[in-house]
């Protein structure tokens, strides 16, 4: 009888040389409760083997850093351009064509002369060189580390250097001055600062307008 039992229930020595009984239940288990396991387990197996395609299949998606653009839908005239360079903190500064266009106006240094921080010495004809804070001064032409811009976009060349013989002064509204940090907005060329040249638009140009000069 013993021994029946013993065959039974067998049992298993482990590593440390204790013996240990393996449960009747684990190895009487019968033939339909071990169909229902086996299905269980194909059922499992088959829906962890459908889902590895979809998961390979599924794009990855990465995220960047946020991308902040500030426009406007139209230029402000020159009132809303005072006001908005009166709240801003720091060096700036905007020179109106009403200071400029009764005088005579040759070159960049007759509407930018009078702006305090600015440095502008005329070399040939209506060639300058324009300084910032110091940017450029080693320089013998040009406005190295000042970003030069047209209605907001900048017209140095790919070394930093601008053709002044390119501007009109008498052709343009108002022109913002921003000195030091201020002029980070304008990308990293503007190490001492930047200069934008405003231009009127169609909706408050004059219908008319005549100069002559003489001399």
């Amino acid at each position: 009888m013993s021994q029946q039992a013993e065959s039974l229930n067998p049992r298993r020595r482990s590593a440390a040389g204790i013996e240990h009984q393996i449960p009747r239940k684990i190895i009487a288990m019968s033939p339909r409760i071990f169909r229902y396991s086996l299905l269980a387990s194909s059922c499992v197996a088959s829906l962890v083997l459908s889902a590895i395609p979809a998961a390979i299949a599924q794009p990855r998606t990465e995220t960047g850093d946020t991308v902040v653009v500030t426009g406007t839908m139209v230029t402000p005239d020159t009132q809303q351009a005072k006001a908005e360079i009166q709240r801003t903190a720091g060096g700036v500064d905007i020179v109106s064509d009403t200071e400029f266009k009764n005088s005579p106006v040759q070159t960049v240094k007759d509407v930018l002369g009078y702006v305090p921080g600015v440095i502008v010495q005329p070399r040939f004809g209506d060639d300058a060189r324009v300084s910032i804070r110091g940017s450029g001064l080693s320089r013998a032409y040009g406005a190295r580390g000042v970003a030069m811009l047209y209605d907001g976009m900048p017209f140095n060349t790919s070394d930093g250097l601008v053709d002044f013989f390119e501007l009109d002064p008498s052709a343009y509204r108002y022109v913002e001055v921003y000195k030091g940090g201020n002029a980070l907005r304008y990308g990293s060329n503007a190490l001492g600062g930047a200069i934008n040249f405003v231009t009127p638009t169609g909706r408050d140009a004059l219908t008319l307008d005549a100069r002559v000069d003489v001399g």
